[in-house]
């Protein structure tokens, strides 16, 4: 997995991808896990999970998203979904292909992450939202499939 640079490009990183590639890895499977920004707060990183069909148009990569690097803190939205969960349905709706998000059984004994880490049993409850989230791009996908057969007709 090649995760994205926090402070370069994202044409950088595709060359940085692709030079992997060249050297013969054509596994590769690129990451965005958000930029830094002179934001600040609330998050750490700055959500990039826009450039998932970007990177999916321009590449045959599979795409990873890393909303826990994103997010950076176990926050609550005033709808009561973790600020994460909605990042990482965010990056689903958009197509990514995978999500890589940390979990930890004590978020606050964790020796690395933990302020990020959701706990062990809040993991079915993201799988069940996630389901949501992968539900809802599959009807996009189907509804712009409709279209571009109903066009095609048309033409």
């Amino acid at each position: 997995m090649l995760k994205r640079g926090f402070g370069i490009t994202l044409e950088e990183s595709l060359n940085a991808a692709e030079y992997l590639a060249s050297e013969g890895n054509s596994r590769v499977v690129f990451g965005l896990r958000g930029m830094k920004t002179n934001l600040g707060d609330p998050h750490r990183n700055f959500v990039d999970f826009s450039h998932i069909p970007v990177v999916k148009r321009l590449t045959r990569m599979p795409v990873c998203i890393d909303p826990s690097h994103s997010v950076g803190i176990r926050a609550e939205a005033p709808d009561r979904l973790p600020d994460l969960m909605h990042a990482a349905a965010q990056g689903v709706v958009a197509g990514a292909n995978m999500i890589l998000v940390d979990f930890h059984p004590n978020p606050a004994q964790a020796l690395v992450d933990g302020a990020q880490a959701l706990r062990l049993e809040e993991l079915p409850w993201f799988l069940d939202d996630m389901q949501i989230a992968r539900e809802a791009y599959e009807r996009r996908v189907a509804r712009a499939e409709r279209h571009r057969r109903e066009n095609a007709q048309q033409e």
